[in-house]
């Protein structure tokens, strides 16, 4: 895989087999991604071994692979010209792929790449891959806003001087990714077009849905290998024809079930595909100098990558990193089963990646078993990249690869080490090494990124067991770094994310210290930025930025809880909850666990501010609706014994403060509340009977009795005399676990 975007720097010199436009918004919604779903396709295709060398349509040699492929992330201003590293990569490019639907007729970004890679001389270089939108539909006045061929791709034919007639129209060669070849978005799996189908049309019967599923896998396999041949220079149809094809679609249905299994499927059948694997190539051992077989391992060791890159993919889009544990090992069981005689340095190098993704996925387990694993794994995986390292020294991939499985160790060794100085000696290992690769490296972003990367292990793992003494300086060097950073690659929004985690953790560490005025500083800046790429996230609102959001609204509440401002915090966590609400539906839906606990931290904090302030009605509704989404959680992940505990704590948590909003008031609502603490206190003593861990239940027990003794302590004719004014009140919140 290539680590596009490519720096300034190094697409200067490199040379693409393909370059991809593409609009932004086509390449962001999951499932959708399609930039990044064609580069893949495109590096990892496999050329028939007789192509390679022979000469192709253009008169040139056929390559030996289309690697690599230039995906560019950023998005010029509407009034920008292309920026030079663009058009460098462009002069450089073979091949033209432009991916077209509505969004992207709309972008002169894309349009002036069309323009300038055919005023290169390559007209006879683009292709078309319809993702959306109807092409020609701009002639037709009934159908405005569905046009998907940007206008250059329309017109413009060369002249004999070389330059470009733009007013001859022409035919672009295409490829087509739409559902049936209508004016609709696909999927870039046929899994996902399928599982879309069945939400759409539940009438559908599973043989019906079976057909249309696979009629679109088809289709984008047609899709892509147009694509190849336009790149390769040879006929489509002198692709199809081959054998290699088949045994390229063969290897593409073992990656699928292993996709499957990943998501929990088809185990048995996965195994006996990577076991074949394994077995074949060694079968063939004897003959491991012929060209042949050295072509089919290259082509097991591409499929295996290809997985974990996918593997890895689905981590971050799902945050269930557990679930991808036995994919990962059978990769794994791959790579170490191979002879010594078959093991290059790509090999061994996929052997590490896949230590380290196996040892990432172990370390989420709660099995102290699984944590010591994944301890021996990652120290195995940074070993070996470290004999990597001495044999290519100047290999900067490799590089940051050694770092990432550096990272990982480090990771492990913050959660067992207990003592503060040993701690600080790891982290200050790993953030020296990060600093070095930055240096060397200066102009990759991808370094910098994985820079801020080990600054954020110390953060993490501290302020995750609430040390936050001696945080400060490491934390505003980091949010040094990472504004300039930002600044440095403004094209880059994860860098901008980053420098709005790092400001948010260090207005949680100042509020520790109580330094509530800095404080508020680095909350609002922290806000404001998460803003800024919520309103220029085109398309789909990311989930993870949704939620970091809502988190760095939080924290400015909770400042301003600290200065007794009760207003001002009900106003922020209004805001944080109502952005929340709009991705309701998504919350329903997506695995994503950082979206849900925001949602329902947000929530439970506005109640809580609610009931202080005694809008008893606001706060009733805030928290039923908070007691909804957890018991809907809840049931669906019933074989999750982890989330189910965690669930179930946050239910309590939320019947407390439930119970907090009818105590205090008026005798009749006292009644009510001490009602629902005896109801509370019989659930736990039957959850205790249930297998409840003991300290669960003593935790919620106790909280129960103390409010009991509170409420009983109000029944007294001291305090009955007193009555009910606000006043009297405010002095002795509710008391309820703290959300």
């Amino acid at each position: 895989m290539s680590d596009a975007p490519v720096s300034r720097n190094e697409s200067s010199t490199r040379h693409y087999a393909v370059f991809i436009s593409y609009r932004h918004a086509d390449n962001v919604e999951a499932g959708r991604k399609w930039a990044n779903w064609l580069q893949d396709a495109l590096e990892g295709y496999v050329v028939p071994p007789e192509l390679v060398g022979t000469t192709n349509l253009r008169g040139g040699k056929v390559p030996a692979s289309l690697y690599p492929v230039f995906r560019d992330e950023a998005e010029l201003p509407a009034d920008a010209d292309l920026a030079n590293n663009i058009k460098l990569s462009l002069e450089r490019s073979d091949l033209l792929v432009v991916l077209c639907s509505p969004r992207a007729v709309q972008s002169r970004y894309v349009a002036e790449e069309i323009r300038y890679f055919k005023e290169l001389g390559h007209s006879n270089r683009v292709l078309a891959l319809m993702i959306d939108g109807e092409p020609n539909a701009g002639e037709d006045p009934e159908k405005t806003g569905v046009e998907c061929l940007p206008e250059p791709l329309r017109y413009g034919v060369p002249r004999a001087d070389g330059s470009v007639d733009w007013s001859v129209r022409v035919e672009p060669i295409a490829a087509d990714a739409r559902p049936g070849g209508l004016a609709k978005q696909g999927w870039t799996t046929a899994a996902l077009y399928g599982r879309e189908l069945k939400k759409q049309q539940p009438t559908l019967s599973s043989q019906e849905v079976r057909e249309a599923v696979s009629e679109y896998e088809k289709r984008l396999q047609e899709a892509v290998l147009k694509i190849v041949a336009g790149g390769l220079g040879v006929p489509f149809g002198e692709l199809t024809q081959r054998d290699q094809v088949r045994a390229l679609a063969a290897a593409r249905q073992r990656g699928r079930v292993l996709m499957r299994l990943a998501a929990g499927f088809a185990l048995l059948a996965l195994a006996a595909g990577v076991a074949g694997v394994v077995a074949w190539v060694q079968k063939q051992r004897a003959d491991v100098r012929t060209r042949e077989v050295t072509h089919t391992r290259s082509t097991a060791d591409d499929l295996i990558n290809n997985i974990l890159h996918k593997l890895r993919t689905e981590q971050e889009q799902t945050s269930e990193s557990q679930m991808l544990v036995p994919s990962t090992r059978l990769a794994l069981t791959y790579f170490e089963n191979l002879p010594a005689t078959l093991r290059d340095g790509n090999t061994r190098r996929n052997l590490a990646s896949c230590l380290t993704a196996l040892s990432g996925q172990l370390m989420s387990s709660e099995n102290e078993e699984d944590k010591q694993e994944a301890r021996r794994l990652a120290e195995r995986a940074l070993a070996l990249f470290e004999e990597l390292k001495a044999e290519a020294p100047d290999d900067m991939v490799l590089h940051r690869a050694a770092l990432e499985a550096e990272i990982g160790v480090a990771s492990i060794r913050a959660v067992a080490e207990e003592d503060a100085s040993a701690r600080t000696a790891v982290y200050e290992a790993t953030e020296q090494h990060a600093e070095k690769i930055w240096k060397r490296w200066p102009d990759d972003p991808e370094n910098g990124a994985m820079m801020l990367a080990a600054g954020h292990v110390r953060l993490f793992f501290e302020l995750l067991n609430n040390r936050t003494e001696g945080l400060e300086p490491p934390i505003r060097k980091l949010i040094k770094i990472a504004h300039e950073l930002a600044m440095k690659f403004p094209e880059r929004r994860d860098l901008r994310q980053m420098e709005a985690e790092v400001a948010m953790q260090l207005a949680v560490v100042l509020g520790a210290q109580k330094d509530n005025a800095e404080a508020m500083i680095y909350a609002v800046a922290s806000r404001r930025i998460f803003d800024d790429l919520l309103q220029s996230s085109e398309g789909a609102k990311p989930f993870k930025l949704q939620a970091l959001q809502a988190n760095a609204l939080r924290h400015q509440a909770t400042l301003y809880i600290a200065e007794e401002n009760q207003n001002a915090a009900r106003m922020v966590l209004t805001a944080a909850a109502e952005g929340l609400r709009q991705a309701r539906n998504e919350l329903e839906q997506t695995q994503d666990t950082s979206l849900q606990d925001s949602y329902l931290t947000v929530m439970m904090t506005l109640g809580a501010v609610q009931s202080q302030s005694y809008l008893k009605s606001d706060a009733r509704d805030t928290l039923g609706q908070a007691l909804e989404v957890v018991g809907n959680l809840g049931k669906r992940f019933t074989k999750d014994p982890v989330r189910t505990l965690n669930y179930l704590e946050k239910s309590l948590q939320i019947k407390m403060l439930l119970i907090g909003s009818y105590a205090k008031y008026d005798d009749g609502e006292r009644a009510t509340a001490l009602a629902a603490l005896q109801e509370l206190s019989n659930q736990l003593g039957q959850l205790r009977d249930g297998g409840l861990p003991e300290e669960f239940y003593e935790k919620y027990e106790t909280a129960v009795h103390q409010q009991l003794d509170e409420l009983r302590s109000w029944e007294t004719p001291e305090k009955s005399a007193k009555g009910s004014e606000p006043e009297t009140r405010s002095n002795n919140p509710p008391l309820a676990p703290k959300p």
